[in-house]
């Protein structure tokens, strides 16, 4: 899957979505087939040429900015099936919400492009659920905040959190999530967002990548428990990152039901014959009449003379 743009002469804004068909008995006749582009609502995927175009603060200078990665979808396409057998994916990326043709950091602006998509079992057809653009002060790119390198995931009741980092002129790169209940309005992160770790210092390097990727992931053994990891900096310094790991749960989910394996094992009566060694051969042969004692055996030593 991959986003499309008309910023990149794409007719539309959509996601192009790739099929792939495994033929393990045949594989030959495995095939790749492309879905029809899926629209979703306009977004702006312009960004500045450098990749330095997320600021922050000082003591970082203009050329330690960091980079939006704005040119893909982020870590990770997360799909699972909903009660009912509802399958249902989620995805993110970065757009531009500075509301202007970005040139520079000063005039481009990162948020979180959030989709929810469901896939027909018997036809195959994708369709939206939810979309939005997330941005608390869209339309300042100068000093307003980026929202980027985010992840997002489902628990097993349709609920989805996504993380992401948040930097600006003034706020160090923290790690920020989001979220909405499946009963929220449509196309909104309903319950808000919540601070997982203040940063405590800048990146001071001119390599400009953060992350690389950040990943929100549920918990198996509840199928309520997101956990999100995600990078950050303690002090300023170049290549001193830190990770911090975070865990919440939205109130009111009840872990998935359970299944329980049954089975009987059964003990082999017979066990397989190793191969004779020599030895084995050597003894096995002796009830025979043996001949001078000349023959050096592998497994016993010849009379000595």
């Amino acid at each position: 899957m991959e986003f499309r743009a008309d910023e990149f002469g794409d007719p539309i804004d959509a996601l192009r979505i790739y099929e792939f068909h495994a033929d393990f008995a045949i594989p030959a006749s495995s095939t790749l087939t492309v879905r029809p582009d899926l629209g979703v609502a306009a977004f702006d995927a312009r960004q500045p040429n450098s990749r330095t175009d997320v600021e922050q603060p000082s003591p970082a200078t203009s050329n330690q900015y960091l980079d939006s990665l704005s040119d893909r979808l982020m870590h990770k396409i997360a799909y699972r099936t909903l009660p009912g057998g509802v399958q249902s994916f989620v995805c993110n990326w970065t757009v531009n919400v500075s509301g202007v043709d970005p040139t520079s950091a000063a005039t481009y602006q990162a948020g979180v492009r959030f989709e929810e998509l469901r896939r027909d079992p018997g036809t195959g057809a994708f369709s939206i659920q939810n979309q939005l653009t997330y941005s608390t002060d869209a339309g300042n790119g100068a000093t307003g905040r980026n929202l980027w390198m985010g992840s997002a995931a489902q628990d097993n009741q349709g609920n989805s959190a996504v993380g992401f980092s948040a930097s600006s002129t003034t706020l160090l790169p923290s790690i920020v999530w989001a979220g909405r209940l499946a009963s929220d309005p449509a196309n909104s992160l309903g319950q808000g967002e919540a601070t997982m770790q203040v940063g405590a210092g800048v990146q001071q390097d001119a390599q400009a990548r953060w992350g690389d990727y950040s990943a929100m992931s549920v918990d198996p053994s509840d199928d309520c428990t997101f956990f999100y990891t995600q990078e950050y900096y303690a002090n300023n310094g170049s290549f001193d990152w830190k990770t911090r790991v975070g865990a919440f749960a939205f109130a009111g989910c009840t872990p998935s039901p359970r299944g329980t394996l049954r089975g009987r094992s059964r003990t082999a009566s017979r066990r397989a014959r190793s191969p004779e060694s020599p030895c084995r051969r050597r003894r096995a042969s002796s009830r025979r009449p043996t001949p001078p004692a000349t023959i050096r055996s592998p497994c016993r030593r010849a009379p000595t003379p």
